[in-house]
């Protein structure tokens, strides 16, 4: 259920809203490419996923990372749905992202 969540969200429809801000550092073909490749099941996501999975679902997304300057990142949607959601995640960086859960 996860993963075809996350799928839904790296998908091709939802990372389209960021062609804006992505032109200035893909050329059309790569973009193409890139979109193409996220596009497809069980792939990996990276920051831009993140950000769209942000605004698509309304949440505010908290990574943790291994950086020491940067151990804490928030990306917050430009329209935060109520209740507003926090999302937790860990980043290795620059290899993986992880879900973050509470040991019950």
């Amino acid at each position: 259920e996860t993963q075809d969540t996350f799928a839904h969200v790296a998908g091709y429809i939802h990372i389209k809203v960021y062609i804006c801000i992505c032109i200035c550092i893909y050329i059309q073909a790569e973009w193409r490419e890139y979109l193409a490749h996220m596009s497809e099941s069980r792939h990996w996501g990276d920051e831009l996923t993140l950000r769209a999975a942000c605004e698509s679902y309304g949440v505010e997304v908290h990574l943790i990372t291994t950086e020491k300057e940067h151990w804490h990142m928030l990306y917050r949607p430009a329209t935060p749905r109520q209740p507003l959601r926090h999302a937790f995640l860990s980043y290795i960086s620059p290899i993986h992202y992880n879900t973050v859960a509470l040991a019950r």
